[in-house]
């Protein structure tokens, strides 16, 4: 939310008011997603910030300079916040959808529908490079947080097995308490008898 909202007041003040529409738009659904994760429904909160995040991309690539503008170094991050919700469909499906955001604009500026300093020369090149830095990042992205995933699921298992372990040793030592009391008790008799008679 703060980054769309300082993003689109730099470009009203830097003289490029188009960009400021789709920051803005993004804002907006920014405070939608805060919105709907206070009311507990994280999943749609995640879509609709993904959805959003992707639209402005794709929008301020259509009113910049195509992928080679700098707002194409955010698809990795949409990728990254579509791993973090730990659904492969859902990284799947944000991925492609990447990848089809680039190729549209790549299209448009091969056929010059799209102004760009590179328009009609570099054909799909472009295109294929996006294409694979986006399926890169996804694999990249999804091993990670797979392993940090299961990395956590392992020390969580090896804590409930330590607490077992001490709650084991815990009643253990009172059973060890328990006989060394009974040990000496038992003990004890015999001595005071046999000093009686001494």
């Amino acid at each position: 939310f703060v980054g769309s909202a300082l993003g689109a007041a730099a470009s009203l003040l830097s003289g490029k008011p188009r960009n400021s529409l789709p920051l803005a738009g993004l804002c907006g659904l920014c405070l939608v997603a805060l919105w709907l994760l206070r009311r507990g429904r994280v999943r749609a909160a995640a879509l609709t910030g993904l959805s959003a995040l992707l639209a402005t991309v794709h929008a301020l690539l259509v009113l910049g300079q195509g992928v080679h503008d700098r707002a194409a170094l955010l698809y990795p991050v949409i990728i990254l916040v579509a791993a973090l919700q730990l659904d492969r469909r859902l990284l799947v499906a944000t991925t492609a959808l990447c990848v089809l955001s680039a190729m549209i604009v790549t299209r448009l500026e091969a056929i010059g529908a799209l102004q760009t300093p590179w328009s009609g020369r570099l054909g799909w090149l472009p295109f294929v490079d996006t294409a694979i830095i986006l399926v890169v990042t996804a694999v990249a992205v999804h091993l990670l947080v797979a392993e940090i995933v299961r990395g956590t699921a392992e020390a969580r298992a090896q804590g409930e097995r330590l607490a077992v372990a001490n709650r084991e040793l815990e009643a253990s030592g009172a059973e060890l308490e328990r006989f060394t009391y009974v040990v000496s008790h038992d003990l004890k008799s015999p001595l005071v008898t046999i000093r009686g008679f001494l």
